[in-house]
């Protein structure tokens, strides 16, 4: 009996929002490169650093008090849920504290923890980033996976990988008070280094306990004598925000 022979279908025709995605992702792997390939003049410059965090772009929203950065949205949701400037300071200060490792709780669709490993790696070529989310929303993983050191935990949450120690803690996963409060005793207070909390200052979740502000309160409250605490907010009306503490260490 003749073999009969079974021609492979076609791929189906990418989507426009696929097509989208893919040259988002392709401009954020550039600015990954070029931080990772970066002088130290250049690593060292807000101004750089600023230039190539715009290539990753913030994520589609809608916004009002993003309208300052519009040039800098992209038209689907890769890209970062931060005003750029607090980032890049936090992150420039991050960068200078010997990190080798980190986790980040909360990672959406990738794009800060990309940016984010790609600052720490330049500054430490052993750095490995952690990725942690209850949901698989990656984007762009195995290209940036070939050029950046991280693992990836998703789906998890921080009872997952709970009591597990790292040098730096990043918390943007549940933003209720609860939500934080758990995250950072499962995982941020064995932070090594240091611990940092997004949307310090995001009212829009007070209804949630107090939220990540109650939260964030009552921890400077209780660690600003033992812990370096940095807070960067650059909007004029309580919204984002990120709060940085840093724990003094004898041999850094």
């Amino acid at each position: 009996m003749d073999a009969i022979l079974e021609l492979d279908a076609e791929p189906a025709p990418k989507t426009a929002s696929e097509r989208i995605a893919e040259a988002e992702v392709a401009r954020a792997l550039e600015g990954v490169k070029e931080v990772l390939a970066s002088t130290d003049a250049e690593f060292n410059s807000r101004r750089f650093m600023l230039s190539k965090l715009k290539k990753i772009g913030i994520a589609y929203c809608v916004w009002p008090e993003i309208g300052r950065y519009t040039d800098w949205k992209n038209m689907g949701q890769f890209g970062v849920q931060q005003i750029p400037t607090e980032y890049i300071d936090f992150l420039m200060h991050v960068a200078k504290l010997g990190i080798k490792t980190a986790v980040e709780v909360g990672v959406w669709y990738g794009a800060s923890s990309y940016f984010t490993a790609a600052v720490l790696q330049r500054a430490n070529p052993d750095f490995k980033m952690t990725m942690v989310d209850n949901e698989d929303r990656l984007v762009g993983y195995p290209e940036a996976s070939a050029v950046l050191n991280l693992e990836k935990r998703v789906p998890a949450t921080a009872e997952d990988i709970a009591g597990e120690v790292f040098d730096f803690v990043f918390i943007d996963g549940d933003h209720s008070y609860q939500g934080v409060q758990r995250d950072y005793l499962l995982l941020g207070r064995y932070a090594r280094r240091a611990v940092a909390f997004h949307d310090v200052r995001g009212a829009e979740f007070d209804h949630l306990e107090g939220g990540t502000r109650r939260f964030w309160a009552e921890f400077v409250h209780h660690h600003c004598q033992d812990m370096a605490i940095l807070e960067f907010g650059h909007y004029e009306r309580p919204w984002m925000g990120i709060g940085l503490a840093i724990k003094e260490v004898d041999n850094p």
